[in-house]
């Protein structure tokens, strides 16, 4: 089962085409160039001495795009996306990307000996096997950062078995009496889950407890270099069930500390930047700083989100001048 969205976002002109500012072209016109945008933000970052690297999530239909066209080259997935396009744009402004396009499409070649896809059935999601390459690659770019260093935080794996109900026919708003005629549709898909746990040792290095992992804690007056901002695919499987095993505990785990997460689905190209903003001047107001100890933001966004994401890419100032 596959999103409409996604669909559309690969086969209408690409956000950066100059006919995507006509209806003609598009459901809505494109106004706003989101390199632009990102580079802006890249830079308000940067102001701050905070890095900026960007991930683009591919979707269902760029790594299987033979299971809606049969005619459709399945060795070209990864390929065509116009996210590609975005990509090397973002790299011409110099801004820090992680492209999971490449490492999906050597993944998807090993789908039949693991036994599954990269992608839930019957969801616009990944599997624990895609989220588990993209804390990989971001775990990489981070550790390329000068400030970086191996965190202290100790974390194990658990492994378990979710049963998930797809979101496609939610999110397409099909009625529910429709429901009985999409065959397997409304049976619960089982999915392999990697819960991390942090490991809490007494004085003699004896285990005391493990703990799901969890973002900073003020309480113990330790605070994370690394803000993630997201869509639902930070979200699936880190705050829903199972919790803490989507890939931005893996993230932590790889790298040895909690991190700090603002997370809306659907909303990464502004509305987490809103939230972000609302943060930013809670804290201010209060003669604090929301992005303390802030080194990296680390800004996942699904690459239909590109053209669909609410809000578009309006422009949030996320810091003004105290005064």
């Amino acid at each position: 089962y596959f999103y409409q969205p996604g669909f559309d976002y690969l086969v209408r002109p690409g956000v950066l085409d100059k006919r995507t500012k006509a209806v003609d072209f598009n459901d809505v016109a494109i106004t706003e160039n989101a390199v632009d945008r990102i580079a802006q933000v890249r830079d308000e970052f940067q102001a701050q001495g905070i890095d900026l690297i960007v991930v683009i999530v591919p979707g269902k239909p760029s790594v299987y795009p033979e299971m809606i066209n049969p005619n459709f080259p399945s060795d070209k997935a990864c390929t065509f996306s116009h996210s590609v396009g975005l990509l090397e744009e973002l790299r011409k402004r110099n801004v820090k990307v992680v492209d999971l396009f490449h490492p999906y499409k050597e993944a998807k070649a090993q789908d039949e000996e693991a036994g599954e896809a990269l992608y839930l059935r019957k969801d616009t999601h990944w599997r624990s096997r895609g989220l588990l390459i993209a804390a990989d690659e971001v775990t990489e770019a981070v550790k390329k950062l000068d400030w970086y260093e191996q965190g202290e935080n100790e974390y194990i794996v658990d492994t378990m078995v979710v049963d998930r109900r797809g979101d496609v026919a939610e999110m397409v708003e099909i009625p529910h009496d429709t429901l009985p005629y999409l065959g397997d549709y409304t049976e619960l898909e089982p999915t392999t889950c990697y819960q991390v746990k942090r490991v809490m040792r007494n004085s003699e290095g004896e285990i005391r407890r493990t703990v799901p992992f969890r973002r900073q804690s003020s309480r113990e007056k330790f605070y994370s270099p690394i803000l993630v901002m997201g869509d639902s695919f930070s979200r699936i499987y880190q705050s829903d069930e199972p919790s803490s095993a989507g890939w931005i505990s893996h993230l932590g785990k790889n790298l040895g500390y909690p991190v700090e997460e603002l997370v809306n689905d659907g909303g990464a190209s502004t509305l987490v930047r809103e939230m972000l903003s609302r943060k930013i001047e809670e804290y201010r107001e209060k003669n604090s700083d929301f992005l303390e100890h802030k080194k990296v933001v680390v800004w996942e966004i699904v690459e239909r989100d590109f053209r669909y994401g609410e809000k578009g890419w309006a422009h949030v100032p996320l810091f003004v001048d105290a005064e």
